[in-house]
């Protein structure tokens, strides 16, 4: 279960807060995991069997559960202010995806996290807010990994994919070439499952000019301004993980010598238990 949780890089018990249930629930016999997919099919009408023509995660995550105003001295539900309920609002209710990070009592449910915004409602007794009803809408449905950052020197990197998605998982990657001329790079467990995705052409580099490659925003940019053309000798193919279910070691090679910085997030099938 989770005790407590940070959001935009704030704790919800650094303000005196815990997630409790108001209404006298606990738990829940059936969890809405990070994980619900939907099928298109169609019937054969022969066999009466039907066959998926499509298949996609059929919502974003969202879960819903209510917090207090504890004072552990007391042992007793303190009442929130109006001045206290507004900092609430201003910090958990803002637009944009910020990032979510449930924290558990049990260890193999931490090191995962997600983007999005709350929904507050107040809770109130006699006219006077007791807690509130917070639902935490995801822009994803799923969760997550801590960001994974890899740095070598060298013609070839081996990274191992751990996402629970199998498929393409995007990346960002930074590459300094040691020296001028053209720069291919190459997945080779790419080459087996997604080959036409699978190899980066740059050409005309500089010599250790410092090359960003974000793949899951399609942007190519090059620290050296005199690599004008660049959008052009780019075969815009960006490098990415690919995971299989039986080997997630994704073998990159370089064409020249490179100094390579690489991140990613392993996309978690989680979710968060109250």
């Amino acid at each position: 279960m989770i005790v407590d949780f940070e959001y935009a890089g704030e704790r919800l018990s650094d303000f005196g807060l815990i997630i409790a249930s108001v209404d006298g629930s606990s738990g829940s016999d059936v969890l809405e995991w990070a994980n619900q997919l939907e099928s298109q099919t169609i019937r054969n009408k022969i066999s009466g069997k039907s066959y998926s023509t499509s298949t996609s995660y059929s919502d974003d995550y969202t879960v819903t559960y209510q917090i207090i105003k504890y004072s552990c001295n007391s042992g007793n539900i303190q009442y929130i202010s109006d001045t206290e309920w507004r900092y609430l609002e201003r910090w958990l209710n803002r637009k944009g995806n910020l990032r979510f990070t449930p924290i558990s009592d049990n260890t193999e449910f931490c090191g995962y996290h997600f983007y999005g915004s709350f929904n507050i409602s107040p809770i109130k007794i006699d006219g006077d807010i007791i807690g509130a009803e917070l639902t935490f809408n995801s822009n994803a449905p799923y969760g997550f990994g801590d960001t994974v950052s890899i740095d070598v020197n060298s013609t070839s990197m081996e990274v191992y994919s751990n996402s629970d998605e199998l498929g393409l998982l995007p990346i960002k990657m930074t590459i300094k070439p040691s020296k001028a001329g053209n720069l291919t790079i190459v997945n080779s467990l790419m080459k087996i499952y997604e080959p036409e995705k699978s190899t980066t052409v740059i050409k005309k580099c500089i010599a250790n000019e410092t090359i960003s490659l974000d793949s899951e925003h399609l942007i190519i940019s090059s620290s050296n301004a005199s690599h004008l053309k660049l959008y052009n000798d780019f075969n815009y193919v960006y490098p990415q993980l690919y995971t299989n279910y039986v080997n997630q070691v994704n073998k990159f090679t370089f064409s020249v010598q490179c100094k390579v910085h690489m991140e990613f997030e392993p996309i978690r099938k989680v979710g968060v238990l109250v």
